[in-house]
């Protein structure tokens, strides 16, 4: 089994808690997520692929918030609350994936389901992080 780390990245505006996601040129909008490379925790692995897809440094992790094996065949997710402040309500980040990418990276409303633009793996991956967000006993977004 391949083993993925999803960072999860949330803010609080008013009532509403937003995700933050991205635009990738070639496959629609996604969460950022990535393989767990040898010997790696899945928690640094979080952080590492936050780093690289999305440009964010010095993020840190909040909480665990649970992981699945029901987003894609053959992966276990790992999914974790990362804490980052002041982060711009959209940006673009130059990821060396697939070559070298743009990615366009914005906030969603987590109770809203993105564009038919999203990946059904994606679509996945949002609704195991609401189920365990509202799960939670913690704040859902950091302060």
């Amino acid at each position: 089994m391949v083993h993925k780390a999803v960072p999860v990245v949330l803010r609080r505006i008013g009532d509403r808690i937003e995700i933050l996601m991205f635009r990738h040129p070639l496959a629609g909008i996604q969460v950022v997520k990535g393989t767990v490379e040898g010997g790696e925790p899945p928690d640094s692995a979080a952080l590492r692929e936050l780093r690289e897809e999305s440009g964010i440094a010095g993020a840190g992790i909040a909480e665990p918030i649970g992981r699945s094996t029901d987003i894609v065949s053959g992966e276990c997710c790992h999914f974790y609350r990362c804490r980052i402040r002041d982060l711009p309500d959209h940006w673009s980040h130059y990821a060396h994936d697939g070559g070298g990418l743009d990615f366009e990276f914005f906030w969603q409303p987590l109770d809203v389901v993105p564009s038919n633009r999203c990946d059904p793996i994606f679509v996945r991956a949002l609704c195991f992080i609401r189920n365990a967000i509202s799960m939670n006993t913690l704040d859902a977004a950091p302060p």
